[in-house]
């Protein structure tokens, strides 16, 4: 792994060896939990994707009227029904990633979580 470190005077690069598989192991329950939030979370959108074709722009009109990231993901509940661990992710979703969700990547992308859950469990 490497990292960019920018200075006054320019960059600087510092070298971080990182161990994956120990990094994974240390925190086994943490990594699945994780995982298996944002794989229900893709299951859940692409369910609601399904009924509704203008979600994205349903879920950027309750942020655009929110006041703040968490009074966000309490209307996201209230008016999109969604699971309070759904909203917290999507409001953490970079706009252009939310903006491109369509039903396609949200399958692909709940299939390779399902994948990992899977291969960790092993």
């Amino acid at each position: 792994m490497k990292a960019v470190i920018e200075t006054e005077t320019g960059l600087s690069t510092l070298k971080v060896a990182i161990d994956f598989n120990q990094l994974v192991r240390d925190n086994f329950v943490e990594v699945c939990k994780a995982i298996a939030i944002r794989r229900n979370a893709f299951k859940e959108l692409l369910t609601k994707m399904e009924t509704d074709n203008g979600l994205n722009g349903s879920i950027i009109d309750v942020i655009r009227k929110s006041y703040d990231e968490s009074d966000a993901v309490e209307n996201m509940c209230k008016e999109l029904n969604f699971t309070l661990e759904t909203a917290q992710y999507v409001i953490n979703m970079p706009l252009s990633d939310l903006s491109d969700l369509n039903k396609t990547k949200l399958k692909r992308l709940m299939e390779n979580h399902t994948e990992q859950i899977k291969r960790l469990l092993l």
